[in-house]
């Protein structure tokens, strides 16, 4: 996931196919989320490399 909070690829290995249908969707919803705060970690780093400065509940 970038900054901009884009999915770039989603890849689903067999070996994760074959845990069932439960584990994927866990595993699906646990990755997304750990995406989603690295983006947000990103936009942050990103925002304060543009102002130069650390802004109070943006990092």
């Amino acid at each position: 996931m970038t900054a901009a909070q884009e999915v770039k690829e989603v890849v689903i290995l067999k070996s994760v196919q074959e845990t069932g249908k439960e584990n994927l969707e866990k595993d699906i919803k646990e990755a997304y989320n750990r995406a989603v705060v690295h983006s947000r970690q990103l936009a942050a780093q990103e925002m304060q490399d543009i102002v130069g400065f650390n802004m109070p509940g943006i990092s």
